[in-house]
Formats: C-alpha cells, structure tokens, sequence
C-alpha cells in the first residue's frame, strides 16, 4: 500500500457511545516487532486514531493540492 493510501483506510473505533474514532495504519509495521518486544509475532498493526471525520478533512486538502 502507498503510504498516501493509509488516509483512504480507515476503521471505525468506538471506545464509548459517546467517542467515535477512526483508526488507521502507520505505513510497515513488521519494523516494529523488536522494538515493542514482539519478536515472535507473525501480525503486527501500529495504528493513529483521530477525531472522526479527520482523515475525509486531510484528503480534501491533498486533493485541492494544500500540501504541495
């Protein structure tokens, strides 16, 4: 995947009926399995979460050329 696809990835995180967040992957996490310990582990996901309609607001900008 592209890393200017991860915005267009989203997953819906509710943590209360009152946050909704949307998650979404930090490029290869496989990089990471030493670091965090994790060795042994085949799978591995490093995510961000953000307020809901963020990654629909940073598209918008990319598309219109804002951060060109």
């Amino acid at each position: 995947m592209e890393s200017a696809d991860l915005l267009y990835t989203t997953t819906s995180v509710e943590l209360n009926k009152a946050l909704i967040l949307e998650g979404y992957p930090n490029r290869d996490s496989i990089s990471y399995r030493e670091v965090y310990g994790l060795k042994d582990t085949n799978k591995i996901l490093r995510g961000t979460l953000r307020y809901y309609g963020f990654t629909e607001i940073i598209n918008a900008f990319k598309e219109i050329g804002y951060f060109d």
